[in-house]
């Protein structure tokens, strides 16, 4: 016969090992529901902690990057340890303007509103994409990331050439809005008209340099018969291409490509990010051509050697990136998560 022992210690015969295992099961538990309840209190207890020092910090740290000076290269602080894309996730919604902001003030210029113009222009591409998502962010994102890349990879720092990264995307996606025209009252077929005067007002507002270098990287309408490659035709000429202006200094030579370059790194690199399955699967294949002219490029002397080293490693690890989502799925899922592509 089988005993079970209660709480005064009387000894109680058990008829069948079924009732012990039902008491002990029962007594078991008890237990696991008096420790789940003491985890979350301990849990709560530091949630209540963790929040205002999480706060505290992100604060401090903000502080800290507006007041320190910070060396403006590829090693500045954050671009280089983090991913530009995680400076936003990290810092929170205006952080990406706020970096690019100090950036743009540590520069200097020769022209005194140079930087005024600049604050201009952001301003004005930031109302031109307002309300406009991609992949789950605000598109203007991608503008300040492409922006950041040129001048802290690249290190780009002319005016026109700033100024046209902040509205390379604008004369092609929404150029009524710099028009002041309501975005609701122009459908996607119609847009392309608006192009020329888009243009036109950006040269009377920013000069014919920007307005050169926006309509050299503004994608033309390509037909329906091979979309991917004329593309790729369109980003083989603009590599080739060079706009010059008067100034009052001389000629002044600028180079599309470098817009291009920039653009092209973080369109190729953030496509393991993409929330459009169709785009990920698309995409590497159109990019992939175009990485070996994207080096010949960057070796044809149009960066400084410190930039062309940290540029090509990024074009090595968004070539890998793409090599990767050109995979069959069910090799990608073996390697998605590897360190070289993260």
């Amino acid at each position: 016969m089988l005993w079970f022992v209660k709480k005064e210690s009387r000894p109680v015969p058990v008829q069948n090992e079924q009732t012990l295992l039902f008491l002990t099961n029962c007594a078991y538990d008890s237990i696991i529901y008096c420790l789940c309840q003491q985890l979350s209190l301990f849990y709560n207890a530091l949630l209540i902690i963790y929040k205002p020092l999480h706060l505290f910090s992100r604060f401090c740290a903000r502080i800290s990057r507006m007041t320190k000076e910070v060396y403006v290269g590829p090693e500045a602080m954050p671009l280089s340890s983090l991913h530009i894309r995680e400076v936003e996730e990290i810092d929170g919604p205006g952080a990406l303007l706020d970096r690019f902001y100090l950036e743009v003030d540590r520069l200097a210029f020769a022209d005194p509103d140079a930087k005024r113009d600049i604050d201009d222009a952001a301003q004005q591409a930031m109302a031109a994409h307002d309300g406009i998502l991609r992949d789950g962010q605000p598109y203007f994102s991608h503008v300040l990331r492409m922006s950041l890349r040129l001048i802290c990879h690249l290190e780009i720092t002319d005016r026109d050439m700033i100024i046209a990264a902040l509205f390379h995307d604008t004369v092609e996606d929404a150029p009524h809005r710099l028009l002041g025209i309501p975005h609701d009252e122009v459908g996607p077929g119609s847009r392309p008209a608006f192009r020329a005067p888009a243009l036109a007002y950006l040269k009377a507002r920013f000069g014919s340099g920007v307005a050169g270098l926006v309509g050299a990287v503004t994608n033309p309408q390509f037909s329906d018969k091979d979309k991917d490659g004329e593309y790729q035709e369109h980003v083989r000429r603009l590599l080739a291409s060079q706009i010059v202006v008067s100034t009052s200094n001389g000629p002044k030579i600028l180079r599309p490509g470098l817009l291009k370059l920039a653009d092209f790194i973080d369109n190729s690199s953030g496509l393991m990010w993409a929330t459009d399955t169709g785009k990920k699967e698309h995409l590497p294949h159109k990019y992939l051509p175009l990485f070996d002219d994207m080096r010949t490029f960057t070796q044809s002397g149009v960066l400084s050697e410190r930039a062309l080293s940290y540029v090509l490693m990024q074009l090595d690890r968004a070539e890998r990136r793409c090599r990767a989502l050109a995979m069959p799925q069910q090799q990608l899922g073996e390697i998605a998560l590897a360190p070289d592509l993260i």
